[in-house]
């Protein structure tokens, strides 16, 4: 039942093996029922987030790097219209400032695109896990908080934290809507996406290790494995 066209998983290579033979042990149980279905759309989706957060960190990366980049040319357009009396806006500088800041702007479409679609997906690979048995409790707080409070439902009693801030941070990732209004607490903070992902992922990995201890030893080979 392995997906064999799936990329070998990274980020989330922990629980690719354990989910894997969890999968088997419950279709092996229950016969091609719609969790053999489903165990397919998983590992697709796992794989997705994989791709997603790979992605995120390097789409993330060149954002910083480009207004950085960008603040400096701007910086020098200034000096060359100080030191050689060059008007700013006929500076070689300031050109390159402006290209960078585009650059810039799409980098950061770009990343905010793929963070929110991390979002839509985690929170599908949990509801499909959650309908498997002993899965039934799995949850990700960081996740079902961004996913529902932050982009999906801002707009609800439960929410109202409508605003459109967000913000990068290289060790946390893409953080959103963290710069609240006056009665907003009752939301939870973003923690930045790499650290949902990786809440979501040591959650899963925790609840696999105590199903998989009441199984006999795996000793199915490797070979095919997503992880």
């Amino acid at each position: 039942m392995t997906n064999y066209h799936l990329r070998p998983l990274t980020f989330f290579a922990s629980i690719g093996r354990p989910l894997e033979r969890y999968f088997t042990e419950v279709v092996k149980a229950q016969g091609e029922t719609l969790e053999a279905e489903l165990w397919i759309e998983a590992e697709d989706r796992l794989a997705q987030l994989d791709h997603l957060v790979a992605r995120i960190k390097e789409l993330q990366q060149n954002t910083l790097d480009l207004g950085r980049e960008s603040a400096a040319a701007f910086r020098e357009a200034g000096d060359q219209h100080r030191r050689d009396d060059v008007s700013l806006y006929h500076s070689p500088a300031l050109t390159v400032a402006n290209d960078l800041g585009r650059a810039r702007d799409e980098a950061l479409f770009q990343v905010k695109l793929a963070s929110e679609s991390f979002y839509y997906f985690a929170a599908r690979l949990l509801g499909i896990l959650q309908s498997f048995p002993h899965l039934k409790n799995l949850d990700a707080p960081g996740i079902r908080s961004v996913r529902n409070h932050l982009i999906e439902h801002p707009e609800k009693g439960s929410s109202g934290v409508t605003q459109q801030n967000w913000s990068l941070e290289e060790s946390r990732g893409p953080a959103f809507k963290n710069a609240r209004r006056q009665g907003q607490d009752h939301v939870p903070t973003d923690e930045g996406l790499f650290n949902n992902a990786a809440e979501l992922r040591d959650r899963i990995e925790s609840k696999l290790k105590q199903v998989l201890a009441h199984l006999p030893p795996d000793t199915s080979p490797v070979a095919g494995s997503i992880s």
